[in-house]
């Protein structure tokens, strides 16, 4: 019977701070983003990031800035407090690996775009258009949105897939993490302009696989790269349309034709059943060749359910 009890008590125990950690991350990270909001309309009076689902990248890289900004101090804040480690073991570790992990995932993120763009040129579904750049829209439109897709990219890997997924994963084990942090990730898309069910699926099982490469390698960086990788060769190589949303800075601009599960319709290319079934492609094979990968076998720890 005392047996018993005390397990109730220890989970219980776990529970609660699960629950701090839990909402310590996220009240820390929406306070700052909420405070940075109000400043921008308030204080500064600047207009919105998107009018009209285009994108203007000089405002998209000051929300990267503070978006990316406040994800890791709530992260460093709560790690810190709570679990007496450094910022690094959240999955962001500054050793050797990290750059080779980046470039990697850049690499391979750029493949789904990609060879959605050949099979939907082949189909006669994408008609391309060239866009005159010169040296001013490339200074004010590409690079700003270049650099404001990095940092978006890694905010969203830090926000799904650091410390919530080491949270979730210790509490209820890896499986359910990857599965709970890739739903929230496709839900969260839901306020994109266009959204549909169809893409959010797609998006919310690209989240579980990058969850499942997070945990294999220890570190966000090589999910951090593919998901840049994939954002930057959609919107600033190719032009596409992506989660509803346009970029400027492109050399060129694709306009997908044809029935809406090769188009993705509104929301772009990411709800075709085609870039459905070449992101698991894609990914389930850099899974497989992960444990072939630089790795960070120091943190896997993290993602183990605790004592």
């Amino acid at each position: 019977m005392n047996a018993s009890r005390d397990r109730v008590d220890l989970h219980r125990a776990k529970f609660r701070g699960f629950g701090w950690k839990f909402t310590s991350l996220l009240l820390i990270y929406l306070l700052l983003a909420a405070f940075f909001n109000i400043a921008w309309r308030f204080l500064f009076h600047l207009p919105p990031q998107m009018q009209h689902g285009i994108l203007d990248p000089g405002l998209m890289l000051l929300t990267g800035i503070i978006l990316l900004g406040s994800i890791l101090a709530a992260s460093a804040w709560t790690v810190h407090f709570f679990d007496h480690r450094s910022l690094g073991t959240v999955g962001v570790p500054l050793s050797r690996p990290w750059l080779q992990e980046t470039l990697i995932g850049l690499l391979v993120g750029s493949i789904p775009p990609l060879l959605f763009f050949l099979a939907a040129y082949k189909l006669d579904d994408a008609q391309v258009a060239r866009v005159p750049l010169d040296l001013h829209r490339v200074l004010t439109q590409s690079l700003p949105a270049l650099a404001a897709t990095l940092l978006l990219a890694f905010h969203e890997e830090l926000l799904y897939r650091g410390y919530l997924l080491q949270l979730i994963s210790q509490k209820t084990g890896r499986m359910v993490a990857a599965l709970v942090t890739g739903a929230i990730f496709g839900l969260a898309h839901g306020g994109n302009s266009a959204a549909n069910p169809q893409g959010l699926a797609f998006t919310a099982i690209g989240g579980v696989l990058l969850a499942w490469l997070v945990m294999r390698s220890g570190a966000l960086w090589m999910a951090g790269g593919y998901h840049a990788g994939w954002n930057v060769t959609a919107s600033l190589v190719l032009g596409l349309n992506v989660s509803g949303t346009i970029m400027p800075g492109s050399r060129i601009t694709t306009t997908l034709t044809g029935p809406r599960w090769i188009s993705g319709g509104s929301y772009g290319f990411e709800s075709s059943i085609i870039a459905g079934l070449l992101e698991p492609f894609v990914l389930g094979t850099l899974l497989w060749i992960a444990p072939r990968l630089p790795s960070h076998p120091q943190l896997h720890r993290f993602f183990d359910a605790q004592p």
